[in-house]
């Protein structure tokens, strides 16, 4: 086993763990978080979010390039936190419920939820080893994929993550501000990152991954990045074509003889898509390639989920309402 392929699997775990964390998030969160009076089946408000997407990403960019920057951190540390107290709130009120405490788990459980997120966004500020960026990555990737999942049916997200597959090619390969901007944030520390060190590596606290990401032509010489000292994923690349997955539990349904399963089914071919794209795409970039994630792993997820689909349900459909 080389210095690679550790880390590699070690991430692909996380990934996995991740999604399970989503999934076993989607009743709870589909009775709680779900709109009552949004449409599921309509694209548009999906591409809102897009829209926002492209915008905030701008207002970065003008902030990084102009060293406005003091400060961004923590809002960032905020709102990852509230991702989480979000995460945790439910299941520790339910609980609280099944431990006797009645009424009061709702209250308690969100007092609980608060405590154990500023405990743990206090510690990674003051220690950011790498393992508790992964935990704390974990549960906002988790999170995310749950609260958006139950939020949007299939066709929907089908359409979201096409158009993040093409946006994520183009902003790495073409205009490369995707680039710029990671290498904006992650100096900042935030847990945007999953990191896996390679054999005979140990990271420090506060630990920053070497970001240049780019080649770079110098006097006739191509000056390439340095060796990463550990595999990195950003959350991102786990949470957009995660999306399919939840959506799957979330709006497919009921099969005539295998019942709520034959959504489940779906969603493990969707989740097994994803992991065999990221096996290519951690292919590539061992071998020194930095990629876009996102066409890799979000043309996964899409194929993964049609085979699946039509495997159980055995009609052309994909589970898509275009009645909206």
């Amino acid at each position: 086993m080389n210095k690679d392929t550790k880390p590699t699997i070690m991430m692909g775990m996380m990934m996995c763990i991740s999604h399970l964390l989503a999934i076993s998030l989607v009743l709870p969160f589909k009775d709680y978080y779900q709109d009552p009076k949004a449409n599921p089946d309509d694209p548009s408000l999906l591409f809102l979010y897009l829209g926002f997407m492209l915008l905030v990403t701008g207002i970065l960019l003008l902030v990084f390039k102009y060293g406005l920057d003091k400060g961004l951190k923590y809002i960032l540390y905020f709102m990852f936190g509230m991702i989480i107290f979000t995460v945790l709130q439910l299941p520790l009120a339910f609980l609280l419920w099944y431990s006797g405490a009645g009424p009061l788990s709702g209250d308690l459980g969100a007092l609980a939820a608060i405590v154990i997120t500023v405990v743990l966004m206090a510690v990674y500020a003051v220690k950011k080893v790498w393992y508790l960026t992964n935990v704390i990555g974990i549960l906002i990737a988790g999170g995310s994929m749950a609260i958006l999942g139950v939020n949007f049916s299939i066709l929907p997200i089908f359409l979201f993550l096409i158009a993040l597959a093409i946006y994520d090619y183009i902003a790495v390969y073409k205009t490369k501000h995707m680039l710029t901007l990671a290498e904006g944030i992650i100096p900042m520390g935030v847990p945007i990152l999953l990191s896996v060190p390679k054999t005979g590596v140990k990271l420090k606290p506060g630990h920053i991954p070497k970001v240049k990401l780019t080649e770079k032509k110098s006097s006739g010489k191509v000056e390439k990045a340095p060796e990463r000292d550990a595999m990195y994923m950003g959350l991102g690349d786990i949470i957009l074509p995660g999306l399919l997955v939840i959506s799957a539990i979330a709006f497919l349904p009921m099969h005539a003889t295998l019942g709520k399963w034959g959504a489940g089914i779906v969603a493990f071919s969707t989740l097994s898509g994803i992991l065999v794209s990221y096996i290519g795409l951690a292919w590539l970039v061992m071998k020194g390639k930095p990629q876009a994630g996102l066409p890799f792993l979000n043309t996964g997820a899409i194929c993964g989920y049609i085979v699946g689909y039509i495997l159980i349900f055995q009609n052309l459909s994909l589970g898509m309402n275009f009645s909206w």
